[in-house]
Parts: structure tokens; C-alpha cells; sequence
């Protein structure tokens, strides 16, 4: 089925149907009511960038670093009480 199709049948059936549709209070006929526009809004686009591969180099090596932190942080984490009990 191709888009177009698809989009005039869910059109169809959403207008056959409307009128004995109420969601939360809200008649289909209720300037609040979320269709048809929904139905009839534009669709977002996806859109690609080439590959950059000095981006995923960089990528790589920022996480390499977080990896390094983090260690460092655990290691901290478990040295530090000690030596501030032994400070004491």
C-alpha cells in the first residue's frame, strides 16, 4: 500500500468514524481535538551526514578518557577513607 493510499484510507476511516468518537471528554467536533490534523500534518524527514571519520576518532577517544576517569574516581573513592582515617 503505498503512502498515499494509506494516508486517504486512514483519512476515510477517521472521518467515518469521527463522529461517534470521544476521548476524555472531547468530541471529535471540539476545536481541542487533536484530528484529523494529526493525520494531515507533515511528516518529519530523516535526514543523514556522512560519515566523518576525524568525529569518531575524536568520539573514541573522549570515551577512552571518560574510561580513565572513571577509574580514577573509583580508585579515589576507595583509597580516600583510609587515608583520612589514618590523618587523624
Amino acid at each position: 500500500m503505498s503512502n498515499n493510499n494509506r494516508s486517504q484510507y486512514i483519512n476515510r476511516t477517521f472521518n467515518s468514524a469521527s463522529p461517534s468518537i470521544s476521548i476524555n471528554g472531547l468530541d471529535s467536533t471540539s476545536p481541542e481535538w487533536p484530528f484529523p490534523a494529526a493525520f494531515t500534518a507533515p511528516t518529519e524527514q530523516v535526514e543523514y551526514e556522512a560519515y566523518d571519520g576525524k568525529l569518531a576518532s575524536r568520539v573514541t577517544s573522549l570515551y577512552a578518557q571518560l574510561e580513565s576517569l572513571t577509574t580514577t574516581v573509583a580508585q579515589l573513592r576507595r583509597d580516600a577513607p583510609g587515608r583520612a582515617a589514618k590523618a587523624r
